[in-house]
């Protein structure tokens, strides 16, 4: 089964309607069909959660039911250890990014699969030759 790491610009997406929802429904379906493997740090719901606030402006209720939704989707969330968490720091140096966004991408790197990213700050440097833009 192919596997992706999605990044939180991504999942945002299946929750607010906006440039590129189309092509993140699209991964979700593929896993839904169990034709995909979506893995994600555990941090995401941190991250979803406040995205959906800030960034699309989610509140009460409505940002309540999303991330019940998130939750509900039995997507595999990985834990953070030392390992994972010591490498995101390296990239973090080494790119200037910050450590959170580096996980992702060394996510990507031990699963040997794509990070499939919306942020173009991302896409556009060459943190990683497994990045892609949605």
């Amino acid at each position: 089964m192919e596997k992706v790491v999605l990044d939180t610009s991504v999942v945002v997406k299946w929750f607010v309607e906006e440039e590129g929802s189309k092509k993140a429904i699209d991964f979700l379906e593929k896993y839904r069909r169990g034709e995909l493997k979506i893995l994600v740090p555990e941090i995401i719901s941190l991250e979803l959660a406040n995205a959906l606030f800030f960034g699309a402006g989610l509140k009460g209720k409505t940002l309540q039911e999303a991330i019940s939704a998130f939750y509900k989707l039995g997507i595999s969330f990985i834990s953070l250890d030392e390992v994972l968490v010591k490498e995101a720091s390296k990239y973090s140096e080494k790119f200037k990014i910050a450590t959170y966004d580096a996980l992702f991408i060394v996510l990507a790197e031990k699963e040997k699969c794509f990070l499939v990213t919306a942020d173009k700050k991302h896409h556009q440097k060459s943190f990683s030759r497994r990045i892609k833009y949605l």
